[in-house]
């Protein structure tokens, strides 16, 4: 049954032997992708992920998550180029650029140009030993979902008070049969009911 909640910032603390990994925890990882991030959460992340390689875990990302990592690394470029830059980018688009989305809208080129990054960070994860879960991986057959999708969806939001994003993640994970989940965000313990959440408190 479900409903733990573990303090990795504890000696001694277990991981089961499959669980879901949050979006903040692998960006953490990243560290080199995101040198931003806080060095905490690195550490943090960093610790997690050697434990799950010598305690032979499965870490599944699922595809709501890997397409966050993504969104984040796009973001975090267009964020670059339009830091300080607005006026001139919005003298050269002849449109008011007033953040990265304006120019993502304007200009697909930067995150084109990330694909062999894509590429690198995907194989990097995978050689980690991080499972990568795809649409087509989903088991809605052995774990039927309660209900529609959208219902499903709209109910999770409300009973535990989160976003859409996150919600979306706590049904692929118990489409997978997971009932625990990782993750550096104190709103994702509001998922306590139906999942075991493992976090630093």
């Amino acid at each position: 049954m479900s409903g733990n909640l573990v303090d990795l910032s504890q000696p001694g603390a277990v991981l089961p032997d499959v669980l879901a990994a949050d979006t903040n925890v692998v960006v953490a990882y990243l560290r080199r992708q995101f040198p931003e991030e806080f060095p905490l959460h690195v550490a943090r992340a960093t610790a997690f992920f050697s434990q799950v390689r010598e305690n032979n875990v499965t870490c599944v990302l699922t595809p709501t998550v890997f397409g966050e990592v993504l969104h984040t690394l796009v973001q975090k470029t267009y964020r670059r180029m339009t830091k300080g830059n607005r006026a001139a980018l919005s003298a050269v688009y002849g449109v008011q650029i007033d953040g990265w989305s304006d120019l993502l809208k304007e200009d697909p080129a930067p995150l084109q140009a990330l694909g062999r990054e894509f590429t690198t960070l995907r194989e990097a994860l995978l050689a980690g030993g991080i499972a990568i879960i795809g649409q087509e991986d989903l088991d809605f057959i052995a774990y039927p979902p309660r209900q529609h999708f959208s219902q499903e969806l709209i109910d999770r939001m409300v009973r535990y008070g989160m976003d859409s994003s996150d919600a979306v993640i706590t049904i692929e994970a118990s489409s997978l049969g997971i009932d625990a989940i990782v993750s550096l965000d104190r709103d994702m313990q509001r998922a306590l009911p139906d999942f075991d959440i493992y976090t630093w408190l």
